[in-house]
C-alpha cells in the first residue's frame, strides 16, 4: 500500500523510514514501511489479512501504476462503513481499478453499481492480463477494422467480459508490463473488440489532474516506471 497510519498521520513508507511499522487505513492491521531503490511501499507483518471479497494485496504492478499518482488520490475510503476502497481516483472524480488476480463476478457487479452511484462516473477497470495473454487472450490481427480488432478468447473469463460488457464501466487489458501500450476491449452487438491505446494517452486522459507535476511535464519519468517494475520483477 502506498500509505499507512504512522504517529498520527497517512504517510509514505519513506517518510516513515525502513522498519517502521504502522497500521493500515482500510484493514487496521499492522504494517511494515519497506524502502528500496525501486520501490516503497508498506507490507502486512505476518502476511496478508483476510481481505473483502475482490480486495488483494498489493503487487509491484499495483505500486507501478500508483507511482504518478498524488497520495491523497491512491487507496480512498468510500461508503459509511468503509466499504470500498478505490485504487485511484482519477480525473473527473473517475475511480480506476487494477485487477491483478480473479474475482467473483458478483463483486465486480457490485462494486461497478456502488462506485456509479457515488461518483455517477463509470469505473475504469485495468486486468492484469499478462498470465493469459496469447495463450486464450488475443487480437485478430487478420480481420483488422481500421484501428479495431475482433478478439479471439479461448476459455473466457466472465468477469472480464462482464466489465467489457457493462455499460457502466471500461476495461482495458494490460498484457505486457514493461509495454508502453493497454487493449481497451468493448462488447458490439455481442462481439468483443479491441484496439490499442498508450499508457501514456491513458494516464494525461485519466490521471494527469491527480499527477505529481513530474509525471505530467516528463515523458520519460513516465516510461521509467515501466522499466522499474520490470527490472522488479525480474529480479
Amino acid at each position: 500500500m502506498r500509505r499507512a497510519w504512522f504517529n498520527g498521520e497517512k504517510v509514505r513508507a519513506e517518510i516513515a523510514g525502513s522498519g517502521a511499522i504502522g497500521q493500515c487505513p482500510f484493514m487496521g492491521n499492522e504494517v511494515r514501511a519497506n524502502v528500496g531503490e525501486l520501490r516503497q511501499y508498506w507490507s502486512y507483518i505476518g502476511g496478508a489479512p483476510e481481505f473483502p471479497p475482490g480486495y488483494e494485496n498489493e503487487t509491484p504492478w499495483h505500486a507501478a501504476w500508483k507511482t504518478p499518482i498524488q497520495d491523497e488520490f491512491c487507496e480512498v475510503i468510500f461508503g459509511q462503513n468503509n466499504e470500498h476502497r478505490a485504487d485511484i481516483v482519477g480525473n473527473n472524480n473517475v475511480v480506476i481499478e487494477l485487477q491483478h488476480s480473479p474475482i467473483d463476478i458478483r463483486e465486480v457487479r457490485e462494486r461497478i453499481r456502488f462506485y456509479n452511484q457515488n461518483t455517477n462516473r463509470r469505473v475504469i477497470w485495468i486486468v492484469d492480463a499478462r498470465a493469459y495473454w496469447k495463450k486464450t487472450l488475443d487480437l485478430d490481427f487478420q480481420n483488422r477494422n481500421g484501428l479495431n480488432y475482433p478478439v479471439l478468447w479461448k476459455r473466457k473469463r466472465q468477469w472480464v467480459y462482464h466489465i467489457a460488457q457493462n455499460n457502466e464501466s471500461i476495461l482495458f487489458i494490460d498484457y505486457n508490463h514493461k509495454s508502453d501500450k493497454l487493449v481497451q476491449m468493448w462488447v458490439h452487438q455481442q462481439k468483443l473488440y479491441g484496439r490499442f491505446i498508450s499508457k501514456r494517452k491513458f494516464f494525461l486522459d485519466n490521471m494527469d489532474r491527480v499527477s505529481k507535476q513530474e509525471y505530467i511535464d516528463n515523458e520519460e519519468s513516465f516510461n521509467k516506471i515501466w522499466s522499474d517494475l520490470e527490472k522488479e520483477e525480474n529480479n
